[in-house]
């Protein structure tokens, strides 16, 4: 990875983003999200590359979303381009994140202002919508990644006959 000393208890390896242990640790989140998105009625492609959302990129972008989910009724029927990040509280030197520990949603907040740097193109579209769906290692979600899920599951509960839908 980068190259810095192992500590005794592992945090470096857990946190480093060089290491490849939080991309690998968010795959099971994004089959997770696909799959609950599909159970929503939505047409899913993982691992969607933005230069095929017709979002005005060149046509050699490299960049990729986890989720691209279309024909959902939340979000006024736009498509969604799900990006997935998962932050850990100690940084990659094993020290904890500025605080951390009084105010852990901070984290998650600069994950989504990371996210809309990166995506800024989808951020101005009209056709697509950007959803950050921020964990942090610890446990904690984004206020964003609650909304999703509530909106998918409502919109899961639509498809179900009138008789049904409180219970679901």
């Amino acid at each position: 990875g980068c190259g810095e000393l192992l500590d005794a208890w592992g945090w470096h390896r857990a946190a480093c983003s060089c290491s490849g242990r939080l991309r690998t640790r968010a795959v099971p989140t994004e089959r997770c999200l696909q799959r609950v998105c599909r159970e929503a009625g939505a047409v899913v492609q993982p691992n969607a590359y933005v230069r095929d959302m017709n979002v005005g990129v060149r046509a050699s972008d490299e960049r990729r979303v986890e989720v691209l989910a279309s024909g959902l009724p939340c979000y006024g029927g736009a498509q969604l381009a799900v990006d997935i990040t998962l932050r850990h509280f100690l940084t990659g030197t094993g020290e904890a994140q500025a605080l951390a520990s009084e105010r852990g949603e901070r984290l998650l907040v600069a994950a989504r202002a990371g996210k809309e740097r990166k995506y800024s193109e989808i951020l101005t579209s009209r056709r697509c919508k950007l959803v950050v769906v921020a964990l942090s290692t610890s446990g904690r979600w984004s206020w964003e990644a609650l909304k999703i899920v509530h909106a998918l599951a409502f919109s899961k509960a639509r498809a179900a006959p009138e008789f049904l839908r409180k219970s679901l």
